[in-house]
């Protein structure tokens, strides 16, 4: 079944839900009229942010690569690697190859950051594996990755004396860097 994109607009103190294409009302006219459906499933979008794009491919997939297998940050060789992988693993279709085993396929992140994401954290808590700390990496990113000498997350938290998922305090971090 084909999906059908609706949009709640607010007004007042109440929702309605809206139809805004014209395929999309033409196809949910044919649902009813011709195959006489008449309840729907709806299911929230959500849109990923450009700032969870960045800690999913800036720190989740790198702290899972160098991790599981090995791989550096730091060496720009690895980075399509280590994307593949963590797609392999974490968001992938399962489809039979000419023989007919399975065989999993990575998706496209795009659009589905949120989804590989919550994928990661949930394996990663029930695995023991790290899951890098957000705000470290957030501060990284919003203070000091224009300068040259921590352009690289890594980088900056190895000046730092800091594992990707340590929790200091301000204080911690202010002493370190000598503010």
């Amino acid at each position: 079944m084909q999906k059908i994109l609706v949009k709640a607009e607010k007004i007042d103190d109440s929702f309605r839900l809206v139809i805004p294409s014209e395929y999309n009302r033409i196809l949910m006219r044919k649902l009813v009229k011709e195959d006489g459906i008449e309840l729907f499933e709806l299911r929230p979008r959500v849109r990923g942010s450009r700032k969870q794009r960045g800690y999913l491919e800036g720190a989740v997939i790198w702290v899972w690569a160098k991790w599981q297998y090995g791989l550096d940050p730091r060496n720009p060789e690895t980075h399509e690697q280590a994307r593949y992988l963590f797609k392999q693993h974490f968001l992938f279709d399962v489809v039979q190859d000419r023989k007919g085993n399975p065989r999993r396929v990575p998706q496209s992140l795009s659009g589905k950051h949120a989804e590989a994401l919550e994928t990661y954290t949930n394996w990663a808590q029930e695995n023991g594996a790290p899951i890098p700390n957000e705000q470290l990496y957030k501060l990284w990113r919003d203070q000091y990755s224009m300068e040259p000498k921590w352009e690289h997350y890594w980088d900056w938290l190895e000046y730092l004396g800091l594992e990707h998922d340590a929790h200091p305090s301000k204080e911690t971090i202010a002493e370190k860097l000598k503010l």
